[in-house]
């Protein structure tokens, strides 16, 4: 189980990689269950307005939920600029 969590994990830094300003983010905490990223740089969206944290979630969660990982998932908020992206069974 260990080698598909690391693998998820993969994905989602190079998914923040990609999709960051400048690939601006720290991975502050990953253990087995938990991945933390702090101070992320959201880009701008499509229409040129500032993403929120919550829509910035649902994105990564789009990607997820995506061929070929197909990773269900839950978006949750907390505060202003926190989301937390629960990776699992519902």
């Amino acid at each position: 189980m260990k080698k598909k969590i690391l693998c998820i994990l993969d994905q989602i830094q190079d998914w923040m990689q990609q999709n960051t300003v400048k690939g601006q983010f720290n991975l502050t905490d990953a253990t087995e269950n938990v991945a933390q990223f702090e101070q992320v740089r959201i880009p701008i969206n499509s229409n040129g307005r500032a993403m929120d944290a919550r829509s910035f979630g649902v994105e990564l969660q789009k990607h997820l939920n995506a061929n070929p990982f197909n990773v269900p998932s839950k978006v949750m908020t907390r505060g202003l600029g926190e989301v937390i992206l629960v990776l699992g069974e519902q």
